[in-house]
């Protein structure tokens, strides 16, 4: 326990608090400085989106905006009929 004492310092204390804060609170200044709206489909990289990191129910068809979903967005194989809805 002294050993470890000797190395407690004010300063490690400080420097190791402001570490923490600004870890902490980094991601959500940043985040809180995108503009609404700001990132959409152009600033995403293809394929960085996949069902498996979405929340269960996070897209809904009242969601979805009109003719967002086309042909030319869609996998090969993508819809089939065992995936639809009666």
């Amino acid at each position: 326990m002294n050993e470890l004492r000797k190395h407690v310092t004010y300063s490690n204390l400080i420097a190791t608090l402001a570490l923490v804060v600004a870890l902490g609170t980094g991601g959500a200044y940043a985040a809180s400085q995108l503009a609404p709206k700001s990132v959409g489909e152009k600033q995403l990289r293809p394929g960085a989106v996949t069902a498996d990191k979405l929340r269960k129910n996070a897209v809904t068809a009242p969601k979805i905006k009109a003719l967002a979903v086309k042909e030319g967005k869609l996998a090969s194989g993508a819809v089939q009929a065992s995936k639809l809805a009666g």
